[in-house]
């Protein structure tokens, strides 16, 4: 707790912290294609192997096995960012994330 800052404060931040994160979380259309290995075909060229999910991807309901302690079971599960969903090659067209701030990106620029 930083000092001078009650109690209330800092649960209401807290619970903020965590309503932004499902919020976050909400955009996830759990189409599993994330969990799958990532290969390079060139130097640029990043595409998803389908033939390679993650040990912990259950490949039938497309959710993740350890989802509640992905980042410290699995090293090679990376949190979802705004960067990837800008910019990420592999995330497919209907992502959530990529629908959401590619769509506002695009209608800035329009």
């Amino acid at each position: 707790m930083k000092a001078g800052e009650s109690a209330k404060s800092l649960n209401a931040r807290t619970s903020a912290r965590r309503a932004s994160a499902l919020r976050w979380e909400s955009l996830c259309r759990q189409c599993g294609v994330c969990c799958y290995e990532k290969r390079y075909t060139g130097i640029f060229s990043l595409y998803t192997d389908l033939s390679s999910p993650c040990r912990h991807l259950d490949t039938k309901t497309r959710h993740c096995k350890v989802y509640e302690s992905r980042f410290r079971v699995c090293g090679d599960c990376r949190k979802m960012t705004i960067i990837h969903a800008l910019f990420a090659s592999y995330l497919p067209a209907d992502c959530g994330y990529v629908q959401r701030y590619r769509g506002l990106f695009k209608k800035r620029r329009d």
